[in-house]
């Protein structure tokens, strides 16, 4: 038992704590799905995108933050992008452990090869996300994170989803 533990406190990095803002973004690679009853949208798959984030610590471990995030699909003639924009509570149970969720809205575009292009209603969407950092300097972070949201469209029972798992780079101590 005693050697577990001494192994785990070896293998945590030491990380200082921060709090105020953070500005942050990363590049991932994942899945963007669609379900519907109609089975209109079902099948899309590989997907790469990334997201920007603002927030604010008002302690090292609780803050807030407002995401911007997109995952882009390509077929042989038309490309879909499904954005997720939410507002999130972060929680840091560890100094290099980033936990988070919220609510906010999602929206999805289709343009073709001949560029003719086509935008989806608003709907509420939901995102949770882990990020682990792997590298933490005096102002900035090195994570790799995963990220999990979904869009709830009203149209014909239609969910998008968007799962990530990626890069990110946090800025903090300004």
């Amino acid at each position: 038992m005693r050697f577990t533990l001494l192994l785990i406190f070896i293998a945590s990095p030491a990380f200082a704590e921060s709090q105020g803002l953070e500005l942050g973004g990363g590049l991932e690679g994942g899945h963007l799905g669609c379900e519907s009853p109609t089975g209109k949208c079902n099948g899309l798959s590989a997907a790469f995108g990334g997201y920007l984030d603002a927030s604010w610590f008002f302690t090292p471990q609780l803050g807030i933050a407002a995401d911007a995030w997109v995952l882009t699909h390509h077929d042989s003639d038309v490309s879909v992008a499904h954005y997720i924009n939410t507002v999130d509570a972060k929680w840091r149970p560890t100094p290099a452990l980033t936990l988070q969720g919220g609510v906010g809205a999602a929206h999805a575009t289709f343009t073709k090869e001949n560029g003719n292009r086509r935008t989806s209603n608003t709907a509420f969407a939901l995102m949770f996300g882990a990020s682990y950092a792997l590298v933490r300097r005096t102002n900035w972070a090195l994570s790799a994170e995963a990220r999990f949201g979904e869009g709830f469209y009203t149209q014909a029972d239609t969910k998008a989803t968007n799962v990530g798992i990626g890069v990110g780079m946090t800025f903090f101590n300004f």
